[in-house]
């Protein structure tokens, strides 16, 4: 029996390392995409729906920034986190 916070395996999987069928969706996504047309298809559509291409591309961007401007530290916060 494994005690709680212990697994059998105490070299476990190295930080950050992903697992089999997260890599081999990843990959299938890949492959979809690149079967359909790749960049071109997606810029095709982009600019059939670009509401909908900005919306989707917002979703790619970090939503916490650090930033350091002359000695100064600005954290911006998502709309949702501020109380």
């Amino acid at each position: 029996m494994f005690e709680p916070g212990k697994s059998g395996n105490p070299a476990g999987r190295p930080k950050g390392a992903q697992n089999k069928t997260t890599l081999a969706a990843k990959q299938a996504f890949q492959n979809a995409f690149d079967d359909l047309g790749g960049v071109q298809a997606l810029v095709t559509w982009a600019t059939d729906n670009p509401t909908e291409f900005y919306r989707q591309y917002s979703k790619l961007i970090p939503q916490d920034v650090n930033a350091s401007v002359e000695g100064l530290t600005i954290q911006i916060v998502k709309h949702s986190d501020v109380a």
